[in-house]
């Protein structure tokens, strides 16, 4: 019986370390390119300008704005495993609030992006892009 059990376990943190090493990957691959697709105001302008999708048929939209929500609420969920498992459990947290809609959301990505270590950061990458720089909220806006 203990080694059925062991053997499960084995299989869990086997697909929990695959996993938590797909997501590094992914996140050291589309943070990047996320962060340069910004718009220079992105964190200064709270009008949003609604994606490609939601142009699309209503009940298209609708459904990819749930998936879209319910996918961010999954890395959520997985990003609070690989804080006990392997894996880059904050930041795939982050990610995830990123990817979902709630109230205050807008403020909370001014508040992170405020923080110097990151802002420094998004700015090397900006450069390094040849892309304009962020505009950085300031302390009023916040």
């Amino acid at each position: 019986m203990f080694d059925e059990l062991s053997t499960g376990v084995k299989w869990l943190f086997g697909i929990a370390g695959g996993l938590s090493v797909l997501l590094f990957v992914a996140t050291l691959i589309c943070i990047p390119i996320l962060i340069v697709r910004l718009r220079p105001d992105y964190f200064t302008n709270p009008q949003r300008t609604p994606g490609p999708w939601r142009r699309q048929h209503p009940a298209a939209a609708g459904f990819l704005f749930g998936l879209k929500n319910v996918f961010g609420a999954l890395l959520v969920f997985t990003g609070l495993l690989m804080l006990f498992l392997p894996g880059q459990g904050v930041l795939t947290i982050l990610i995830g609030l990123t990817m979902m809609n709630y109230p205050g959301k807008y403020h909370a990505e001014q508040w992170i992006i405020t923080r110097d270590p990151i802002w420094r950061t998004v700015a090397w990458l900006r450069k390094k892009a040849h892309v304009p720089p962020l505009q950085r909220p300031t302390r009023t806006e916040l």
